[in-house]
C-alpha cells in the first residue's frame, strides 16, 4: 500500500512504536510447496502424480496430460504425502502427516483405509506419521508408524492393525526401514536419538540386545 506525501510527516510520529510492536511479532510462516510430483517406472512407461501437500488434491498422467482422481469424499486440508507403488496398475498410497489418516488408490480413485478401534481416553499423538513399504511377490506390506511415539501399524487389505511390542517403547525420534525377500519381509525400527533399534519378525516389536 502507497503512502500519501501528506501520510509521511505522520509517519514519522510513530514510527518508533511501530518498531517496537514488530519486535514482538513471530516471524513470518516461509509458504508451503504448491505441489510436489511422483514418478516411478513401470518397465517402459511410467507412473505419475501430481498433488497440493496442504490439501490432498492429485492428479495422475496419462497419456501426456492430468486427470483428477476422484475422492470417495473431499479430504481435509493437513499435510499429505504421497507414495506410489511399482505395479502394472497405477496403485498409490496417501497419507496426512498431521493424523496419520491414510487412503488407498485403486481404480483411479482414493479410498480410506479403516482404522482400528481406539482405546478410551487415547490422546491424539499430533503430527508426525509416516509410511513406508515394501512388496514380497504381488503382496504389498504397508507399516505407518509415529516419528514420535514409536507407534506402529500394518496394513492389512484396507485396514489398519497395530503392530505389537515386547515392552514399553519411550518417546523419542524414530525412523523405519521395511526390506522383503522373494518369501517374507520384516521392518527394523530406529531411535535416532538414542540408537535402540527393534526388529519386526512375526507382526511383534523386539529390541536388539545391545553389547555389553
Amino acid at each position: 500500500m502507497r503512502t500519501s506525501v501528506a501520510g509521511v510527516v505522520l509517519v514519522g510520529c510513530w514510527l518508533a512504536g511501530v518498531g517496537a510492536a514488530r519486535a514482538d511479532e513471530k516471524p513470518a510462516v516461509t509458504p508451503a510447496k504448491g505441489y510436489e510430483l511422483r514418478v516411478v517406472a513401470i518397465g517402459d512407461t511410467y507412473h505419475g502424480i501430481r498433488f497440493k501437500p496442504t490439501t490432498g488434491e492429485s492428479w495422475s498422467m496419462l497419456n501426456g496430460q492430468w486427470e483428477k482422481l476422484e475422492e470417495a469424499a473431499a479430504p481435509p486440508a493437513g499435510d499429505y504425502d504421497i507414495t506410489i507403488i511399482p505395479a502394472e496398475a497405477l496403485l498409490a498410497v496417501r497419507v496426512d502427516r498431521v493424523t496419520g489418516t491414510t487412503w488407498l488408490l485403486g481404480k483411479g480413485k482414493w479410498n480410506p483405509v479403516k482404522e482400528p478401534a481406539a482405546k478410551p481416553n487415547a490422546k491424539p499423538p499430533g503430527p508426525g506419521f509416516a509410511l513406508r513399504h515394501t512388496i514380497v511377490g504381488d503382496q504389498l506390506h504397508a507399516v505407518r508408524f509415529h516419528t514420535k511415539t514409536g507407534a506402529t501399524w500394518h496394513l492389512k487389505g484396507d485396514t489398519f492393525e497395530p503392530l505389537a511390542e515386547f515392552g514399553k517403547v519411550p518417546a523419542g525420534e524414530f525412523d523405519l526401514t521395511l526390506i522383503a525377500s522373494k518369501k517374507d519381509w520384516m521392518g527394523f525400527r530406529l531411535d535416532k536419538k538414542t540408537g535402540t533399534t527393534w526388529i519386526l519378525q512375526a507382526n511383534l516389536w523386539q529390541e536388539v540386545t545391545e553389547p555389553e
